[in-house]
């Protein structure tokens, strides 16, 4: 069995997955039918015919939880809409506190 080859095809499906994610978001965002807050639930379908599998994969997908950088060059795309938005009065922002391996801060 090689490896490579595995990672290869594995690497294609996650750039390819997360390129159409992106794009569908992005979509969702421009016409409103997002708000960019929800959680999205996504299911892929892993098929390799020949050897009989066929596995489904699913999860949800956290859109608020998210970064936001802004640089120079506006290399991250941001809809014309919601940066204006931010630039008037913030982005929201949630802050969050992984405890599940250590105690919770005292406050």
């Amino acid at each position: 069995m090689n490896r490579f080859i595995i990672r290869k095809f594995l690497k294609h499906v996650g750039v390819t997955s997360q390129r159409e994610i992106e794009t569908a978001v992005r979509s969702a965002l421009e016409d409103g039918t997002s708000k960019g807050e929800e959680t999205i639930k996504a299911k892929v379908t892993l098929t390799i015919e020949r050897l009989g599998v066929s596995t489904e994969i699913d999860g949800d997908i956290d859109l608020a939880l998210g970064n936001y950088a802004y640089g120079p060059d506006k290399a991250i795309f941001v809809p014309d809409f919601l940066m204006k938005t931010w630039e008037r009065s913030g982005p929201p922002v949630m802050i969050l506190y992984n405890n599940l391996h250590s105690k919770p801060a005292k406050r």
